[in-house]
C-alpha cells in the first residue's frame, strides 16, 4: 500500500494495477485459500482504510487494466 500511495503521488496512478493468480485449487477459499474474491473483499477495504479515493480505487481496478487488456 504504501508503494502504490508513493507511485500515486509521483503521478503514476494511470500505470498501476493489481491482479491475483488462482490457478490451483488450493488458492479457492473451498482449500483454504484467499480465493478469487480476495482483492475485492481484503485489499480494497485496506485501501480505503488508508484513504484511497473511489476514483483512485476504479483507476486501478478497472481503467487503468481495461488499458492494457483492450488491444487495439
Amino acid at each position: 500500500m504504501e508503494r502504490f500511495e508513493q507511485l500515486i503521488e509521483w503521478g503514476f496512478l494511470d500505470r498501476l494495477l493489481v491482479a491475483q493468480d488462482v490457478c490451483m485449487k488450493t488458492d479457492t477459499t473451498a482449500y483454504g485459500g484467499k480465493g478469487y474474491a480476495h482483492i475485492l473483499e481484503n485489499i480494497v477495504p485496506r485501501m480505503r482504510k488508508r484513504g484511497f479515493t473511489q476514483k483512485q480505487i476504479d483507476a486501478i481496478l478497472v481503467d487503468n487494466p481495461k488499458k492494457i487488456l483492450t488491444f487495439v
